[in-house]
Formats: structure tokens, C-alpha cells, sequence
């Protein structure tokens, strides 16, 4: 996104309010509060960017800044929803009356009017308890979701074995340490056999994670902790004024802070988990996605020295990886994704899910098969951009595998 679209951008809104704020006058004559609510949420708005660009400086350099940017983004969408539905209202509520009901006395015209305005209020008056809901509630309502997997290549004395993947807690959007222990709790509680983590530990800034070490340390787990690295934990991300990958997210920290904290990092590598009579393999690799997004994974290296025999996890942060590498000819067994945050809106039940995540990635929650090859795609258990969730909870997973 160059200057000039966000100049577009800016001057599409100004004159999208213009048209509003001229329109609505005889309406907010009537309904003070209107005029009151659109005025007081553009005078916070103004007074959050004034806040944050020259007193705080530019958001994506501070990773305290960073967060509040989020609270910013969520007071911006409050009042566009406000504006636009008033706007797309008018303009029906023009049409009908001019067209449709241009022969009807003028006071009926004007309760038709007033039917459209109360209509658009009423409609923003949802959407934003939606929003509210997400909110102050949705981005701390963890789901712990158990899946029952079978694999033939699974050996037997691995039988029930319980595995736990958590992904992109993003910890430095939280502005409350207790919503991340929340859900490290409920990690805790679940008494996984192994424990994976999937990517996207930070935002911008390896410090994020400093505050959450005692949490990430207490994590148990009889065959160990695993991780793989993100597209935000490699600095792997665009902003209007920096180029790609220009800012230093400290990526070698964020190792020493997973290994400090009892995890192995798993860079194109991969470990053997021995019981007394079998063993099994967990491989992962750095963030691999498609453009934008970069693919700092080496699939080749990955493989060559991976035994094909042996039941198989890989941890790859993007589900790309499995959907353009992993087919019936690999040994992956089971790959384990998350990236996407399923947009943090949607909606999941037990046979159907949607979400604005599946124009873009066609695997971006719960369970994908490819011959005999299993994806799951965890939507996350932090948030970025908007601080909300809507119908796509924050999620533990746990798998229960067997053959």
C-alpha cells in the first residue's frame, strides 16, 4: 500500500463523513445523542492518532505502542461501521422515496426517513454488542477442543498418547498479564504428553515475551516441549514506511527465551522420542508461506533425513507448507499449522465453519486430510490487528492419538 492509496483511503473517508454529517442534520436535531456519539468517537479517534504518532512515535517501532495501536484500530471500526451504515441508508432511503414513494404525502416521506435512520442505528447498535463481545470477552475465552486421531504407523506402545499444540499468542498484543495466564493455566491442566507450539510468539519485539517467562517455564510435559518460529517471530511482516523485514525482532532472543523456558526449537530439524520399545519423530521448520509472506523453510533439508518408516509430526507455522510439500509420497504423518487466527471472525459447529480466512487459505481451522496425510490448523490463542474474537475462539488443542 503506496501513499497515494492511503491518501485515497483517507479522502474517501473524510468525504464519506462530509456527506453523512450533511445529511443527518435534521435527524441529529432530533436525536441528539447521534450527533453526540459520531462527534465524542471522532474526537477519540483524533485524539488516539494525535497520541500515538507524536507523543508515543510510530506504532510498529515500539512494541508497547504496538498494543495500544490495536485499541486504536477497534475505535476506528466502532465509528466506520457507525458511518457507513448511516451512509449506505441514506442513500436507500433517498432511492425508495424518490422513485418508489415519490407520489406519497411529504410527512409519510418523513417516517419513511426516520424508519431508515432508526434502521441503521439499530443495525450499528448490534454489530458494535458483537464487537463489544469480542472484545471484553471473546480474546480470553479459550476452548480446549480434543480431537481422536488414528494412525497405522503410530507404534502400539504409543498408544493414547496425548499432544498438546497452542499458536501465535502474540503476547505482545495482551495488555493484561492475567488473559495469558488464563490460558497457560488451562495448558497446564491438560497434562500433555508432548507440547507444541507452532509460531508467532511475538508481535514485533522479542521483549514481548520477557514478562511471560515463568509461565512458558512452568509448562511440563514427559517427552518434552517443542516449538517452530513464525512469520512474526523472523520480522516477516509489511508496514506503510519500512520495508519487509527491515525491523529486528531479535529473532536469536526468541530462541534463547524457548530454550530458557525448557522448549527445543526446531529449525529444519527434527528429534527422536524414545519410549522403552519404539520411537517416533518430530520435525519442524522455519516459517515457509507464500508471498507476501516469505519461505525461510528448507523442505529439502527437512526430509533427507527423516526416516520414512517411523510415524512422523511436523510443526510448520504456515498451513501452505503441508498444502504445496506434504502429499501421499512424504513420511509426515501428522502436520500441525496455525498462521491464520481464522481472521478472529466466523463461525465453527461440528459440521460446518466459515470464515473471511478461507478466501486466502483454503486450510485455516480444524482438521484437513490428503491421502493419508493429516493437517490440523490451530486458530490461535492470541490476536493482532483488531483486539476481538467473534465466533473463532482463542484454542488449545489436544490430540489423543492411537493406530
Amino acid at each position: 500500500m503506496n501513499i497515494f492509496t492511503v491518501l485515497l483511503i483517507v479522502l474517501l473517508y473524510i468525504a464519506i463523513n462530509v456527506f453523512v454529517f450533511v445529511r443527518s442534520k435534521s435527524y441529529t436535531y432530533r436525536h441528539k445523542f447521534v450527533k453526540i456519539l459520531i462527534i465524542s468517537l471522532h474526537s477519540l479517534l483524533l485524539l488516539f492518532a494525535v497520541c500515538l504518532i507524536f507523543i508515543f512515535g510510530k506504532p510498529h517501532l515500539n512494541f508497547k505502542v504496538f498494543s495500544i495501536y490495536f485499541q486504536f484500530n477497534f475505535l476506528f471500526i466502532l465509528i466506520c461501521i457507525l458511518i457507513t451504515n448511516l451512509f449506505i441508508l441514506y442513500f436507500i432511503g433517498d432511492f425508495l422515496i424518490l422513485f418508489l414513494f415519490r407520489k406519497i404525502k411529504q410527512g409519510s416521506k418523513i417516517r419513511i426517513r426516520s424508519v431508515f435512520h432508526k434502521t441503521a442505528m439499530a443495525i450499528t447498535f448490534c454489530i458494535w454488542g458483537l464487537m463489544l463481545y469480542g472484545y471484553f470477552y471473546g480474546v480470553t475465552n479459550y476452548k480446549i477442543k480434543t480431537y481422536e486421531l488414528n494412525f497405522k504407523k503410530l507404534p502400539a506402545s504409543f498408544n493414547g498418547l496425548k499432544v498438546l499444540q497452542f499458536s501465535d499468542t502474540h503476547l505482545g498484543s495482551f495488555l493484561n498479564y492475567k488473559s495469558v495466564e488464563k490460558g497457560m493455566l488451562m495448558i497446564q491442566e491438560q497434562n500433555a504428553d508432548i507440547i507444541l507450539f507452532t509460531g508467532d510468539l511475538v508481535n514485533i519485539s522479542s521483549q514481548e515475551a520477557q514478562p511471560y517467562f515463568n509461565l512458558f517455564a512452568s509448562l511440563e510435559a514427559p517427552y518434552g516441549k517443542y516449538a517452530v518460529l513464525g512469520n512474526h517471530d523472523m520480522s516477516d511482516y509489511r508496514k506503510l514506511d519500512i520495508e519487509r523485514d527491515s525491523l529486528n525482532v531479535n529473532t536469536q532472543d526468541i530462541i534463547t527465551f524457548f530454550q530458557s523456558t525448557g522448549f527445543t526449537v526446531l529449525r529444519d530439524t527434527f528429534v527422536t522420542i524414545f519410549n522403552e520399545t519404539d520411537s517416533i519423530q518430530i520435525a519442524g521448520t522455519d516459517n515457509w508461506g507464500k508471498p507476501p509472506f516469505k519461505a525461510y523453510g528448507n523442505p529439502e533439508k527437512l526430509f533427507e533425513n527423516l526416516n520414512p518408516n517411523m510415524f512422523t509430526m511436523l510443526l510448520s507455522h504456515d498451513p501452505s507448507f503441508w498444502c504445496t510439500f506434504i502429499n501421499d509420497g512424504t513420511s509426515v504423518d501428522l502436520t500441525l499449522s496455525g498462521h491464520t487466527h481464522g481472521m478472529q471472525f466466523g463461525y465453527r459447529t461440528k459440521t460446518r465453519q466459515w470464515s473471511p480466512a478461507s478466501i486466502k487459505y483454503p486450510t485455516w481451522a480444524g482438521i484437513y486430510k490428503n491421502q493419508n496425510q493429516l493437517l490440523h490448523v490451530n486458530p490461535g490463542f492470541g490476536f493482532i490487528g483488531i483486539p476481538l474474537r467473534i465466533g473463532i475462539h482463542p484454542e488449545i488443542s489436544v490430540f489423543i492419538l492411537s493406530n
